[in-house]
């Protein structure tokens, strides 16, 4: 079981409370706190009472119907071992809990999936099975869509979208979406998988209501909304560099430090259309995350654009990421923007057989 500390959540609730039994004391008050991902939650459990002893976990709310109620539920997920086997597995606990939970659960966890966490107080019984104290408490949460992060971001005054986990791979059986960000092999096909295209054109769309973004739609993103150059910043994250992009509410999580390409001192050049800062600085190095380090932005809604490189050159060095625009100068070429370590540029004019990154957005329903 994987645990983290200190993560900000994103959603906090008080339970109600399911029956579990007549004439019982007062049930234990649990505040719940979940993030979700597409096959993860991140869960933070806070009791009122921090010495008392309490069972807890996750199921599918289709699950817990086919057993009939919550409390059947539980009562016979908890038979199955004893109290000290409970314990010792992490089920049991006092105090506050902080955890990731990405599997163990009635089946592996699913996306678009509506799910339970629940807690009550126990205590052993006189042949070491699990006695239910009290009340259940429970809340829904549902996890995200297939490849598709929390982030939510403003491309139009009347238009938001979430971002795919990952750049689009070309495979054999169509395209794929890796499990992480900062996934990326900087290369061309035509043998599969690669991982930079040609153009793809304006009026294409995946599966899942996929789509590579405009040039309108990057370029307000990184310049027209509310506070476009505080959301986005050049990083590293498990060894690769690329930039983040932050989603409108963006809040940056407990214990964790981020400096934003503005804080760096990037500014925007109306005559060059790019953000830049000085040509020997290095903005990937003043953000550098691990792999496991990352998971605490990712479920604040954070998005990360690996330096994916060009045409099977400059990978972890430059970036370049198709719009779904073609150029206005020529329809031989379609709008793209680029980065490197001291520089973000927008709207440029490229040829459509280049072959650059594309990452994939969803209008938020």
């Amino acid at each position: 079981m994987k645990k983290v500390f200190n993560l900000l959540a994103v959603v906090a609730v008080v339970l109600g409370m399911a029956s579990c039994g007549q004439n019982e004391p007062e049930p234990m008050v649990f505040q719940f706190q979940t993030a979700t991902l597409t096959e993860a939650v991140h869960l933070i459990i806070t009791p009122e009472n921090n010495e008392a002893e309490y069972f807890y976990w996750i199921a599918s709310v289709e699950t817990v119907n086919e057993a009939g109620s919550l409390e059947a539920y539980v009562k016979q997920k908890i038979s199955k071992k004893t109290y000290q086997k409970w314990k010792e597995g992490g089920f049991i606990l006092s105090g506050p809990e902080d955890n990731i939970i990405d599997n163990g659960v009635d089946d592996i966890l699913r996306c678009s999936t509506r799910y339970l966490v629940y807690a009550c107080r126990v205590e052993p019984d006189a042949e070491g099975a699990v006695k239910i104290i009290g009340k259940i408490a429970s809340q829904e949460f549902q996890t995200l869509p297939h490849s598709t992060l929390p982030g939510e971001f403003s491309v139009s005054e009347d238009k938001k979208v979430r971002f795919a986990m990952s750049n689009y791979v070309k495979t054999d059986y169509g395209f794929d979406i890796q499990k992480d960000q900062w996934y990326y092999m900087g290369k061309i096909g035509p043998e599969t998988p690669y991982d930079l295209h040609p153009w793809i054109k304006e009026t294409y769309r995946f599966s899942n209501d996929f789509y590579v973004p405009s040039s309108a739609e990057w370029r307000y993103i990184f310049r027209e909304r509310p506070r476009a150059d505080e959301l986005f910043a050049h990083a590293t994250v498990g060894g690769v560099h690329g930039i983040i992009l932050l989603p409108d509410n963006w809040q940056t999580p407990e214990g964790i430090s981020l400096k934003t390409s503005k804080e760096m001192g990037f500014r925007w050049n109306d005559d060059t259309q790019d953000y830049t800062a000085a040509d020997s600085y290095d903005g990937y190095a003043q953000n550098n995350y691990t792999a496991w380090r990352w998971i605490y932005l990712e479920f604040s809604g954070a998005v990360f654009l690996p330096a994916a490189g060009s045409d099977g050159h400059d990978a972890n060095t430059y970036g370049w990421y198709w719009s779904s625009t073609e150029s206005m100068v020529s329809q031989l070429s379609g709008y793209a923007f680029d980065f490197s370590k001291s520089m973000l540029g927008l709207g440029r004019s490229v040829p459509k057989t280049s072959n650059f990154a594309a990452r994939f957005v969803r209008p938020v329903e």
